[in-house]
């Protein structure tokens, strides 16, 4: 057998004979296949592993190891060059990952693993091409934020299905929010006065409400806070009432809560509002209260009714509301004429 010292420059077709080979842990410093009729390198052989390790110029900065594994066959991987390639060299940088490469036969690459590209402080972009030239490009790109924070793109975890986003044709920046909380804003000055759900007739104007009617439309205090809101005067309860489309995004597996700013005019009763609600048509009327009693003394404070997600059929896309105050014999009840619903959206298909 033909050996070569360690650290010499060698040409394998500088060797003589059929057993062009080197000794086993032999180390040179640069190594060429060539002469006529070139011989290949084996290293190993079927049943005994072989590798071939190169390390580069400076001490201590890992090295690149070619190695076999097994295969479910008896097969032969071969890397070449491009046969139409006509420029000049070429570099392959293997990409970043802390896992396994894998090609699964087609053009396609699958990484099993973690893919980094470039690194900090040192720009990397993610370039995909469609199917038809010459169509655009989709580029993955960091850009600097205010801290060293990581961005990270997911699916939503319960999808439930298959889903596709198209970006919208937009020039300028598309922000993302996620929010399980989505609103429905009410006028409550569109409400109108009923007795069993009905409207008055055309002597009460339908039952629009007025600064004469019962309960009242009025400013808080003329011109210096003209802040509408409806007032029940003591012992009034007649509910008002108002309908509204829900939004095509509403979920009706989930809870729907009325808010409102509310108090009353003096600090002698503590009572509730009722909401009663149909939604679509011909639904069996539900009936809820609020969570807690109203602030007092003409101190207005946010308060909340709940709709359980049990009394919302599927299909929901109206829905219409009778409001009105428990008994309360002495003290005025104050409700800011501006209401709202919160909801939570689903993500739509269509």
């Amino acid at each position: 057998m033909a050996n070569l010292t360690t650290g010499e420059a060698a040409r394998l077709d500088k060797l003589s004979g059929k057993a062009k080979s080197l000794t086993v842990g032999t180390r040179i410093r640069n190594l060429e296949v060539a002469g006529a009729g070139a011989d290949d390198l084996e290293l190993g052989e079927s049943g005994t592993a072989g590798s071939l390790t190169i390390f580069p110029t400076t001490a201590s900065k890992g090295k690149l190891v070619f190695s076999a594994t097994d295969s479910n066959g008896n097969d032969t991987v071969t890397i070449s060059g491009p046969a139409t390639h006509t420029g000049g060299d070429i570099t392959i940088k293997l990409p970043h990952i802390a896992g396994t490469l894998l090609h699964n036969g087609t053009a396609d690459q699958s990484i099993n693993g973690d893919l980094d590209l470039g690194a900090s402080g040192t720009e990397g972009l993610l370039t995909c091409y469609p199917g038809t030239g010459s169509k655009g490009t989709l580029i993955f790109k960091a850009v600097d934020n205010s801290g060293d924070d990581a961005v990270t793109l997911s699916n939503y975890a319960s999808t439930g299905a298959a889903a596709t986003i198209t970006l919208p044709a937009i020039t300028g920046n598309l922000m993302i929010y996620e929010s399980a909380q989505r609103f429905i804003p009410l006028s409550m000055v569109n409400a109108r006065e009923v007795s069993s759900g009905d409207p008055g007739n055309i002597a009460v104007n339908g039952g629009i409400l007025a600064s004469d009617t019962t309960p009242i439309l009025e400013a808080a205090n003329g011109a210096t806070d003209s802040m509408l809101r409806i007032t029940w005067a003591a012992t009034n309860v007649d509910p008002i009432a108002l309908s509204t489309p829900l939004p095509p995004d509403f979920n009706p597996g989930a809870d729907l809560v009325f808010h409102y700013r509310a108090t009353t005019g003096a600090a002698t009763d503590t009572f509730k509002l009722t909401l009663e609600s149909w939604f679509n048509e011909g639904d069996t009327k539900v009936s809820d209260t609020s969570t807690a009693n109203l602030s007092q003394s003409g101190t207005y404070a946010e308060g909340t009714i709940t709709i359980a997600n049990a009394d919302i059929p599927a299909g929901a896309q109206t829905i219409t509301i009778n409001l009105f105050p428990a008994a309360h014999a002495n003290d005025t009840c104050l409700l800011n004429a501006s209401c709202w619903f919160e909801y939570t959206g689903i993500a739509l298909t269509s």
